[in-house]
């Protein structure tokens, strides 16, 4: 049972960013033969567009972090930044990343990567996660990997995502500290409109939570600050 329910969440994984493929080709056909190919290009750029309140009803993935407090973030000695890029010199690009409590109630830093490169499909794929305490240095984490048809089934969705999204996890999380400096705590594959991207929380020097889709919109959102 526990191998059927995982084949069936690969599968759908698949298809789903097949499904995604095909709409953008559908869509830059339409537009070449229209002469508007100048206009897709345009909307096809890589966005960062600020959404008030968190995901929302327009994302899949409205899951938001799992801390006890934001104020336990000072703690931490390593940004998501350098942790991602410790764990792509070692390992592989991480489909996930995130600071929360962990189940002994203390600070922890999540990433995850895939043992085989994001560009192997999930079906061939080892998904994994590298956790270990920001608030020592240097970040030590201890690698895992998953094996139970939940995390696996999530895991195959989330590669699907990051195949399709345009860029890399750490490349989201770029885009956004550059747009709103601060300390970018959350970031997770999700799919926006229909379109495939990341959604990225950082806080602000003044405390102040910020959520960003990081991702291609082909259509403007009144959502955008």
């Amino acid at each position: 049972m526990k191998n059927s329910k995982f084949i069936a969440g690969i599968v759908i994984a698949i298809l789903f960013g097949l499904l995604i493929g095909c709409a953008k080709s559908s869509n830059s056909e339409t537009m070449e033969k229209s002469g508007e190919k100048s206009a897709l290009e345009s909307k096809e750029e890589i966005q960062v567009v600020e959404i008030p309140g968190g995901p929302g009803a327009k994302a899949t993935d409205t899951e938001k972090p799992s801390l006890s407090s934001l104020s336990e973030l000072k703690k931490s000695k390593i940004t998501l930044i350098d942790a991602l890029k410790q764990v792509e010199a070692k390992y592989s690009p991480a489909i996930e990343a995130k600071f929360e409590t962990g189940d002994d109630g203390k600070l922890s830093l999540s990433i995850y990567p895939v043992g085989n490169g994001i560009n192997t499909d999930a079906s061939r794929n080892v998904f994994q996660e590298l956790a270990g305490d920001p608030t020592v240095s240097p970040w030590e984490p201890s690698l895992d990997n998953f094996t139970d048809p939940e995390h696996l089934t999530g895991s195959a969705r989330d590669l699907t995502i990051v195949q399709t999204a345009g860029l890399t996890l750490r490349e989201a999380v770029e885009k956004v500290n550059g747009k709103q400096p601060g300390f970018v705590y959350w970031a997770l594959p999700t799919i926006r409109d229909g379109h495939p991207g990341y959604g990225v929380y950082t806080l602000d020097s003044y405390g102040k939570s910020h959520y960003f889709f990081v991702g291609e919109l082909y259509s403007d959102s009144s959502e955008r600050t």
